[in-house]
């Protein structure tokens, strides 16, 4: 349980860091926005991708798609695609947060 929440807390501080260095360097507050949007993209399509590559290996080795939900890999799995999905999640939600309190400063 530990790795996980370690796994939750690295994806939503890259994007903090990137942010605040971002912010730093150029003294522009919607890069904020854009750091949590493009982090939380990556992570939505690190887990589509880790979805299609684990069914076509189930493909592969059992020619079926469906799986034993009981095992401890799919457990492992599931687990993994959930923290990704609410760190995802948690990411949009601060990029919607940085919009609404920076707005847009063209």
């Amino acid at each position: 349980m530990r790795m996980y929440a370690l796994v939750f807390i690295i994806f939503i501080f890259i994007p903090s860091l990137i942010a605040g260095t971002l912010v730093f360097i150029f003294s522009n507050e919607t890069l904020i926005e854009l750091s949590y949007f493009i982090f939380a993209v990556i992570e939505i399509i690190i887990m589509i991708s880790r979805a299609n590559r684990n069914d076509r290996l189930n493909m592969q080795e059992y020619g079926t798609t469906k799986v034993d939900k009981t095992s401890e890999i799919h457990k492992e799995f599931k687990k993994l695609q959930i923290v990704l999905f609410s760190s995802a999640t948690l990411n949009l939600l601060l990029s919607y947060m940085a919009f609404v309190i920076f707005g847009t400063t063209s």
